[in-house]
């Protein structure tokens, strides 16, 4: 079965099982020749690790909905191996059960285009946040979601974040400080 037509049926009919039939297919499957030699090149472009592997989703932000936190990112990302292992787990994250759930709730149907990049990780002193550059029902606001320490106290759950709403038309005003 072709992966749009099959990432279709499991989000339309919400089946868990075939989404972690997929994951555990992504996990064992090599990376292609490709995907491995660009991947070899990254760290000499972006320079020594740490660094982030995180997604883009294609439907990510659309009115009424906001996929900011349903994927997998992975931090502490340094050398091949954990680059290639990295990739896979944020590749494997769209057929996630919380994914697939949130995706089976909304009311148009979605492609499997998710984009994975890589970007060096700033140092995690301080804050660590989502920035949601659409916020479901309010398009003319843009929302931070903080917490101390790392963003992934707020995407995993474990901490109540802070919530920062600023209205996009100021962004685009100069302003005096």
């Amino acid at each position: 079965e072709p992966v749009a037509a099959a990432f279709a049926r499991i989000v339309e009919t919400a089946d868990l099982a075939a989404a972690r039939r997929w994951r555990e297919r992504i996990a064992l499957a090599p990376l292609p020749r490709r995907l491995s030699r660009v991947l070899a090149r990254r760290p000499a472009l972006l320079g020594p690790g740490p660094w982030v592997v995180r997604s883009s989703f294609g439907a990510e932000d659309r009115p009424g909905s906001s996929c900011a936190g349903i994927f997998e990112s992975v931090l502490d990302v340094d050398g091949p191996a954990m680059l290639a292992r990295a990739v896979r787990v944020v590749t494997a994250s769209l057929l996630a059960d919380r994914a697939i759930a949130y995706l089976h709730r909304t009311e148009r149907p979605v492609e499997p285009a998710m984009a994975v990049i890589l970007q060096p990780q700033v140092a995690r002193d301080g804050i660590g946040g989502v920035l949601h550059t659409r916020v479901p029902e309010r398009a003319a606001d843009v929302m931070l979601v903080t917490a101390d320490r790392s963003a992934a106290r707020v995407t995993g759950g474990v901490s109540i974040p802070e919530e920062y709403v600023l209205y996009r038309p100021h962004l685009d005003t100069p302003r005096a400080c």
